[in-house]
């Protein structure tokens, strides 16, 4: 079963991300399948509190069998970090529901 493993080490903290920064993180929804049906359940949170980071190893099976072989032999565009945020989740919409 494919899989990525990787290790990064923490930088220092950004603090005032900029766009590119804010559009890879600040994301409002979360995909998951239920049951074998797609599941779209929106999210809201604050901003990320993000830091640099630095990757020291990287095995990227995963991004190899999707077809991006390219991809995973190369190092990363970005690396960021965060502690996290606390999120706050809505009523899951079933996104194959023709309704």
């Amino acid at each position: 079963r494919p899989a990525s493993r990787l290790r990064v080490a923490v930088g220092e903290r950004l603090e005032r991300p900029g766009p590119l920064e804010v559009f890879l993180t600040a994301r409002f929804g979360l995909h998951t399948p239920w049951w074998g049906r797609p599941l779209w359940v929106p999210n809201t949170h604050g901003p990320w509190p993000l830091h640099r980071g630095e990757l020291l190893a990287l095995e990227d099976d995963l991004v190899r069998a999707t077809g991006f072989g390219e991809l995973a032999a190369r190092p990363p565009d970005s690396v960021l970090c965060s502690p996290g945020v606390r999120t706050g989740f809505g009523l899951p919409l079933r996104l194959d529901d023709p309704r």
